[in-house]
């Protein structure tokens, strides 16, 4: 998805406050150790709200994320925000395709480069 986006823009004006986060932690019914010993317990599910647009905008949820963290709120895994959705400033929506969706990138013949995919993807052009 748009990952270097959300990273590199929606996290940053986050930071500098331009966007409120509005984040639900929610217990995880099986919860999982992450590669460094990590015991991940909680599930947050955050939205970063641009305060410019009003609630009905379809661009005031700037994004959807999601990050496992531990008892004690440390984020697991990558421990990055991974982006759910993410809308841009003129109302585009980019979203997780449904599991049987189709890639217009692996349709056209791009594949994306292991470097880029996540750490336990299981994506096969």
């Amino acid at each position: 998805m748009v990952r270097i986006f959300a990273e590199s823009q929606i996290v940053r004006r986050a930071q500098i406050g331009e966007l409120e986060i509005d984040a639900m932690r929610k217990a995880k019914r099986t919860p999982a150790t992450d590669y460094s010993g990590l015991l991940l317990t909680q599930n947050e599910n955050a939205q970063f709200l641009d305060k410019h647009y009003d609630p009905s905008d379809c661009r005031y949820i700037a994004a959807k994320t999601h990050r496992h963290l531990d008892a004690n709120g440390v984020a697991g895994w990558s421990g990055k925000y991974d982006p759910k959705s993410v809308t841009i400033a003129d109302g585009t929506k980019y979203q997780l395709m449904a599991p049987d969706g189709h890639c217009e990138r692996c349709e056209g013949g791009e594949m994306i480069p292991r470097s880029r995919r996540f750490r336990h993807s299981t994506y096969k052009p």
